[in-house]
């Protein structure tokens, strides 16, 4: 092993990353709900005008506000309704009724500091304005006994009373829906248990919010995100190939469901169990290894080496290299046995999904986690190593040669096992399973229970991640959670590892040129041998796979720029190494460029 793998294997763990904000309002704060705890606990000092929209959306102040509307409405109605009874307090009355039009008006005065000009958008907001600046006039008009008349002056308030009135149980209506709400959130009987849930609650009250209806654009958008969190659709990616040469992608690439995520982490365990060494294999086999760890390791040259064992001896070469027989409790003979089990359940008459396919996702995995230090930045404990290995070497075990769409066209009997849901995924990682429930290959026979479940649905997890199905959603995903932050939870850790497992699966074009093209011309074939089968059933040929009309260096160039290079770039925001891949990616594209223009001219 190499200097500068070794010191890759024992970084330190990387910092913490903050997230900063960088904006709170937009130039118009039109409204913005913000977390204000959230906020003041990063040392973030919320504007001003936040602080106030905060202020008048307290229960204590909306009782309050609807305390002084009871008030001034039993006052306008005594005044209305006694007349003459209460001519002679007048002028009390007047005095009283302009300390409460006072109030009313600096409750507006501080609604168009919060909301600007958005609050006039409301004609009602309008009307009660002008309204209560009228009445102000008048009755200060008939205080200071300006040229307007007492009986005028009365009789001028009596008019714009009555409208006021209305007003007021405009008011109360919505201090009354304010109250049911309250009342609603006391009765409930059971708490809300989900982060979705909560987000339809707070997106609910905005909606509620008197503000909302002055941005009908905003409200729009609100609703949609209810819209899409209910209908379980926020992980949904809708994609549209402009381009002709990548529909059949799309039309490959068939979105399919999610899995659920487990939020549990395996731990170690201090069980010793005896480890066997490694076999000496031979000089040339050893320092092939040593550079297992770069990406231009060539996966074809090691297997000759190693004479066809390629998947057993990198796979015992790595166990040894990380303890992992050790911190584990794995038995190393029987995990040596289970090994070699799938390497032979590989059909070497695939010429692309067999046991070299599986050793190079193997080594292509110990890349991300040594040289791009994915061990560190997503927290990885040994139990997830050797899930990430184990799934590796295990995720195309006993492949037909023919893919999804192929079973579940000719009703094949896994498409019907599998109810045509990830029918290879499953029946790759179930075949496995059956494989280690036999004595001679239950390696993990000493592991504790519980440990042996979590491992196994880890390993569930990331062999399923392979379904292509999933790309999309996957990859919208990946992109939604790790866009400002790093790995917080055992959730953002497992689907950092499903991301790497996909990845590695299908990564192949961000490998050297001369790996790039031997493994872009074995998949090719393959198709091509499955749309052949297809011709002569007479069904129809599937996407990609009709040798006479598909030209290998446009499908490279397409599948490479509609999903490898996003891949990769959306990779890069939780592990920035992989930069380096981007390069041969570009480089690649143009090799297949040149072809496409030579075969043109030829």
């Amino acid at each position: 092993m190499s200097e500068r793998n070794s010191q890759s294997l024992h970084m330190s763990k990387v910092r913490s990353k903050t997230r900063k904000i960088s904006q709170i309002l937009g130039n118009k704060n039109e409204g913005v709900v913000i977390d204000y705890q959230t906020v003041e606990a990063q040392g973030i000092k919320p504007p001003s005008s936040i602080k106030l929209e905060d202020i008048l959306s307290n229960k204590l102040i909306a009782w309050f506000i609807s305390l002084l509307i009871i008030i001034y409405t039993i006052l306008v109605i005594i005044r209305i309704s006694f007349e003459i009874e209460t001519d002679i307090y007048a002028t009390e009355l007047d005095i009283l009724e302009l300390v409460f039009l006072s109030l009313f008006i600096f409750e507006v005065f501080l609604r168009v500091l919060v909301y600007h000009l958005l609050y006039f958008k409301s004609i009602w907001n309008i009307f009660d304005v002008i309204i209560i600046a009228v009445c102000l006039i008048v009755i200060i008009s008939s205080l200071l006994n300006s040229s307007i008349t007492q009986n005028q002056a009365f009789k001028l308030g009596k008019v714009l009373r009555i409208f006021r009135l209305f007003l007021m149980f405009r008011k109360i209506n919505i201090i009354k829906k304010y109250k049911d709400k309250i009342s609603r959130r006391k009765s409930a009987v059971v708490n809300l248990s989900s982060p979705s849930e909560k987000v339809i609650e707070i997106l609910t009250s905005v909606l509620e919010m008197e503000w909302i209806a002055y941005h009908s654009s905003l409200k729009t958008d609100v609703e949609w995100c209810i819209y899409m969190i209910k209908e379980q659709k926020i992980y949904q990616t809708n994609i549209r190939a402009d381009k002709e040469e990548f529909r059949d992608f799309v039309n490959w690439a068939v979105n399919g469901q999610l899995e659920e995520i487990e939020d549990e982490t395996p731990a170690k365990t201090d069980i010793y169990v005896k480890v066997v060494p490694i076999e000496n294999y031979g000089s040339e086999v050893e320092s092939l290894l040593a550079d297992s760890h770069k990406w231009d390791f060539d996966i074809f040259k090691f297997d000759k080496a190693a004479e066809g064992k390629s998947l057993e001896i990198i796979m015992g070469h790595l166990f040894s290299l990380y303890n992992l027989y050790l911190t584990q409790g794995f038995d190393s003979v029987k995990f040596l046995s289970f090994i070699r089990g799938i390497q032979m359940g590989y059909h070497k008459e695939n010429i692309y999904h067999n046991a070299i396919h599986a050793a190079d996702v193997v080594q292509s995995y110990y890349y991300f986690l040594s040289s791009c230090q994915a061990i560190d930045i997503c927290q990885l404990m040994d139990s997830d190593i050797a899930v990430c290995f184990i799934s590796s070497a295990i995720h195309d075990y006993d492949h037909p040669g023919l893919n999804n769409i192929y079973l579940i066209n000719t009703s094949d009997s896994l498409a019907i096992t599998y109810n045509d849901k990830s029918v290879l995924e499953n029946f790759h990682v179930a075949s496995a399973f059956k494989l280690l429930s036999e004595e001679k290959n239950n390696f993990m026979e000493k592991v504790q229970r519980e440990d042996k479940k979590k491992i196994r649905f880890k390993i569930i997890s990331l062999v399923l991640a392979t379904d292509f199905a999933r790309h999309f959603n996957d990859l919208g995903k990946f992109q939604l959670r790790f866009s400002s932050s790093g790995v917080k939870d055992d959730d953002d850790k497992l689907l950092a590892m499903e991301m790497m497992m996909h990845t590695n699966d299908v990564g192949n074009p961000s490998r050297p040129w001369k790996l790039c093209y031997e493994w872009a011309t074995k998949v090719m074939n393959e198709f091509f041998a499955q749309g052949d089968k297809e011709r002569e059933m007479g069904i129809m040929i599937s996407n990609l796979c009709d040798r006479y009309t598909v030209s290998i260096p446009k499908s490279q160039i397409g599948f490479t720029e509609l999903f490898i290079e996003p891949t990769f770039h959306v990779l890069e925001m939780l592990i920035p190494n992989v930069n380096e891949n981007l390069k041969y990616i570009i480089e690649n594209k143009e090799h297949w460029k040149e072809i496409l223009e030579n075969n043109k001219s030829n």
